[in-house]
């Protein structure tokens, strides 16, 4: 199978002509996340086969964040998509069951910003330093990815608590700040 890759802007995916060692993300509109569209194999493989581009978040450029308030952090959600060209038969099955090798997912890379994260409901959330390589995080996806599926209930109740779903951290930086509550 084939998958279609490249920055989405209103709606629509947009392949650079040429894919230099870097993707870079930012809170433009322009380059505001990275997607892919296949199947959990077919990413994967791109993945693999692209092991030395460079994941960077653009607003950090000099490697220090603007303030203490923000993070240098990339998210990459592994997200339900609904493929028009699905039989009703199998949309139907696929609530039951995954199939991972056939069924159709969309991957979105973009930068860490918690009260936007907080709205996106996933299967599977992996969170990585900004200037990470491809291949040093393909082993955690290919993991992450094929973890038993959360059921439907499952997914209704993190959507009606405001769960995104379950986060795995792989690299991050140090903490923006710590929170203790007496209890």
């Amino acid at each position: 199978m084939s998958i279609t890759y490249g920055y989405e802007a209103n709606g629509r995916v947009i392949t650079p002509p040429r894919l230099n060692n870097k993707i870079t993300v930012s809170c433009n509109e322009n380059t505001d996340r990275w997607v892919f569209y296949g199947t959990r194999p077919d990413i994967l493989d791109w993945i693999k086969n692209h092991e030395n581009i460079q994941l960077e978040n653009a607003m950090f450029l000099t490697g220090k964040p603007l303030s203490f308030n923000t993070h240098t952090e990339l998210v990459i959600d592994l997200l339900e998509y609904k493929d028009p060209e699905q039989s009703i038969y199998n949309y139907f099955k696929s609530l039951v069951q995954t199939d991972f090798l056939s069924e159709k997912v969309k991957v979105e890379i973009r930068a860490r910003v918690e009260s936007k994260d907080q709205m996106i409901s996933t299967q599977c959330r992996v969170i990585v330093a900004s200037g990470v390589l491809l291949g040093d995080i393909w082993r955690d996806l290919n993991q992450e990815w094929y973890q038993p599926t959360r059921t439907y209930v499952q997914q209704v109740n993190d959507l009606l608590n405001d769960n995104p779903g379950p986060v795995h951290i792989i690299s991050t930086d140090t903490p923006i700040h710590i929170e203790i509550i007496d209890k």
